[in-house]
């Protein structure tokens, strides 16, 4: 993985390699583990060229070929009962909500000094402002204790109430899922009909390694899923923040890191988006694809040269080789 730097960003209010968007620091994007420098938490984006989705052959792959549609998903849609699940973190909450406000400060202190001032989903008291910009120690210690009152954190009630906040826009958001590969013998089997439909291959970085989005509507970026053997904890004062929101959608259970997952995640909800034609790079199909269904789906692809077609055998080794079709 490597970290995009803000030089390297060309984005508006980049500093000192945060993005300073809506009023925040960048979210935490996991790469199985937060990459981190200091106490700032630094975006990390998926080091390969290209992403696959696997699919059966069958009338929902017409229009992800006639039409470059790709459907964002809910998370209860998922093929996993437990995807985007999480528990509540109660583990000293005075001293965390007091480190969260120390984070807050600094990203503060940053926004000061771009002058990079603007209002985000978070409460004006947790948010990055110019108030906290200007604390010191020990009048930020204070203000933590006034936070921790004022909110009612040390209540069940109010934690559960902050709970289903979460939950709610977690429900809200839709999720496009890829893999990091396209010569995956478990996921030709289990995604794309035993073997017998394809797999699509997406660019998602130019030639020169840059970041570019396959996707028509602006700011949508691939993350890697992070696999843990537990559900993310989120802390009370993130509840339906866009951090615990990346938290909760971009991490699952173990038992599917053999999928290698990168995913989108939709935060205006559900619902088809169109993606760039030329993004497109590859047709990879299964090696019991019969030839009728890949006349069909070359039928549906239409006149594409940027498109190699190809064909995923298996190997003497138990592994898949792709081959020219």
């Amino acid at each position: 993985m490597r970290l995009v730097r803000a030089a390297e960003a060309h984005r508006p209010g980049a500093v000192d390699g945060l993005y300073l968007k809506d009023g925040y620091a960048s979210m935490i994007h996991y790469d199985r583990g937060v990459e981190a420098s200091g106490k700032f938490r630094i975006r990390t984006e998926p080091l390969q060229e290209t992403v696959y989705r696997y699919r059966a052959i069958n009338e929902w792959l017409k229009p992800i070929l006639m039409q470059d549609e790709l459907y964002f998903a809910t998370p209860e849609a998922c093929n996993d009962p437990f995807d985007c699940r999480f528990e509540v973190s109660l583990d000293d909450p005075v001293q965390g909500l007091r480190q969260f406000l120390d984070e807050q400060r600094t990203v503060s202190q940053l926004m000061q000094m771009a002058d990079q001032w603007s209002e985000g989903p978070m409460p004006a008291e947790l948010a990055p402002g110019r108030r906290l910009a200007t604390m010191t120690d020990e009048e930020l210690s204070a203000y933590t204790e006034q936070v921790y009152e004022q909110f009612g954190f040390g209540d069940p009630a109010k934690q559960q109430e902050l709970k289903s906040t979460l939950e709610q826009a977690r429900n809200r958001i839709g999720i496009c899922c890829f893999a990091g590969r396209g010569d995956s013998l478990l996921m030709h089997a289990h995604y794309a009909a035993q073997h017998s439909g394809c797999c699509l291959q997406f660019q998602i970085r130019d030639h020169e390694g840059n970041r570019q989005s396959i996707f028509e509507e602006p700011d949508f970026g691939f993350r890697d899923v992070i696999y843990e053997d537990s559900p993310p904890a989120v802390r009370l004062y993130e509840m339906g923040t866009i951090e615990s929101i990346c938290k909760v959608t971009l991490t699952k259970h173990s038992r599917w890191a053999y999928e290698e997952e990168v995913r989108v995640v939709r935060f205006k909800g559900p619902g088809v988006s169109r993606y760039r034609r030329e993004a497109l790079t590859g047709l990879i199909f299964g090696y019991k694809t019969p030839t009728k269904d890949v006349d069909l789906v070359l039928g549906w692809l239409g006149e594409r040269p940027s498109v190699e077609l190809l064909r995923a055998v298996p190997k003497s080794d138990a592994t898949l080789s792709v081959v020219p079709l």
